[in-house]
């Protein structure tokens, strides 16, 4: 077993859901579903069945496609926060352009390979 990506957001008040049909497209378990018990001020949170990716974990989570549905939901004008983790830490980082350039290179450096080594 592994951790699975946890991608959730705080829509404004009034905001309009981010369009994320790209990635929905055939796949019943990338939907956007409200936060019902909210620890860091998130209200929706992006459903998926991917493992999660980070340093310190096994690093075998599809780190660019994750990163592709944050950078969407980030770039939305109704979007205030994202906030992305592993399921099984129960710890959420908000993601800032620091900590993505921070994932994004460790995965230049090391993609997969922690994992693959194993």
């Amino acid at each position: 077993m592994g951790a699975d990506a946890v991608i959730r957001f705080k829509l404004k008040e009034g905001g309009i859901l981010p369009d994320l049909t790209f990635f929905e497209e055939g796949d019943k378990y990338n939907i956007i579903e409200e936060v019902e018990e909210s620890e860091y001020g998130e209200t929706h949170d992006f459903y998926n069945l991917m493992r999660y990716y980070g340093e310190g974990y096994d690093a075998r989570g599809p780190w660019p496609y994750l990163l592709s549905i944050i950078l969407t939901i980030m770039e939305s004008e109704s979007v205030e926060k994202v906030w992305y983790g592993g399921d099984t830490g129960g710890v959420l980082e908000e993601m800032t352009k620091d900590r993505i350039a921070e994932i994004t290179n460790y995965w230049i450096d090391n993609g997969n390979r922690p994992y693959h080594r194993k």
